[in-house]
Parts: C-alpha cells; structure tokens; sequence
C-alpha cells in the first residue's frame, strides 16, 4: 500500500521538511487528500480504536495501526456470549498498544 510522505527538499545536503509555501500544486492535492482519507477514519472508527490512532499523521500509519489491532483482536480466543455478538468486543487501550507496538517492530 502506498502512503503519503510530506514534501521534503535538500538543504545543505540535509533532507528537511518543505514548508507549505513552496509546496506544489501536486503536493498541496496530496496533502488534502491525505488529510480528508484520515479525517474519514477518525470519524468511522469507535471512541477506543481512536485513541490508538489520534496521533497519526499519515492514513497509511492509521491503517496499518488498525490493521494489526483487528488482526489481533481475530487471534484471540475470547470467548462471546451472545450480548458480545452485538457489541465489538475491545481490549483495553494500553494492552493493544502493546500488541500493536510488538506486531509493528515484528
């Protein structure tokens, strides 16, 4: 999967961030749609999966986050009662972090 990577230009042999002045059209498009596809996600996922992803800059980094919580949460063996049917079931933040944070440097 692609994702956005924020204009960059050499400055003195040092690769730094452009700033938004001298963006391009090009970049300043990518930019907006960077930006629309992670507020779209921000406003799809529940109050919990969000604060896993509240810090991301790229929708790339917010999917990928997203992508291995759910593939966690699959793993599991969490037994479901029916009332849990109706309802995603949800770890804890700090321990999805954790599993998120192991699978990512995996």
């Amino acid at each position: 999967m692609a994702g956005y990577d924020p204009p960059m230009s050499t400055v003195d042999g040092v690769l730094t961030l452009k700033s938004e002045v001298e963006w391009t059209d090009a970049e300043e498009q990518t930019s907006v749609g960077n930006v629309r596809a992670l507020n779209a996600i921000f406003n799809g996922v529940d109050l919990n999966m969000f604060k896993l992803i509240n810090s991301c800059t790229t929708t790339k980094e917010a999917w990928r986050i997203l992508e291995v919580d759910m593939k966690a949460l699959q793993k599991s063996n969490v037994p479901h009662s029916e009332e849990d049917k109706r309802k995603p079931f949800v770890l804890p933040c700090q321990m999805r972090k954790l599993i998120i944070a192991k699978k990512i440097t995996a």
